[in-house]
């Protein structure tokens, strides 16, 4: 059974926490401290502020919030809209137990036909260039942003 696709709402803000919380220990253990990655989970997944994200996102045509369900469960979530370099992938997550199971790639396949809409050619996003989870990219610094043509529809 394959993932289903579906906005985000303010009820989904406890899962999408709890899959960012182990995505984040899970994929970041060998880049961040301990204690930052703490710091940064409480900072930007805070349940009310990803129950607000969603609602704003629901309210705009340029901004999405994304989860990815099976079984009635949220396990994966994206985000994407129009950012200063034009379409833009802001975050998307798996529990790492999940990994394989075409949550992401049911996540990128929802943001490739939003964007094929509107007529984009690429998109970007920005990754660690340690993080062996993320696509790979040319980087070499830290972090780097990469441009991704959108697969041709079949």
């Amino acid at each position: 059974m394959l993932p289903t696709v579906r906005d985000a709402t303010a009820a989904d803000a406890e899962s999408i926490a709890r899959v960012a919380r182990a995505s984040w220990t899970d994929t970041y253990r060998d880049i961040f401290e301990p204690e930052f990655i703490e710091e940064f989970l409480s900072t930007n997944y805070a349940t009310d502020a990803l129950a607000a994200q969603a609602e704003r996102a629901a309210a705009r045509d340029d901004r999405h919030f994304l989860v990815a369900e099976l079984d009635g469960a949220v396990i994966a979530f994206a985000q994407y809209g129009r950012g200063p370099r034009g379409p833009e992938l802001f975050r998307i997550y798996a529990e790492p137990a999940r990994f394989g199971m075409g949550a992401g790639f049911a996540l990128l396949e929802e943001l490739t036909d939003a964007w094929r809409v509107t007529s984009t050619a690429t998109w970007s996003m920005c990754t660690r260039a340690t993080n062996a989870v993320a696509p790979s990219t040319t980087a070499t610094a830290s972090s780097s942003w990469a441009a991704a043509p959108l697969p041709t529809a079949t």
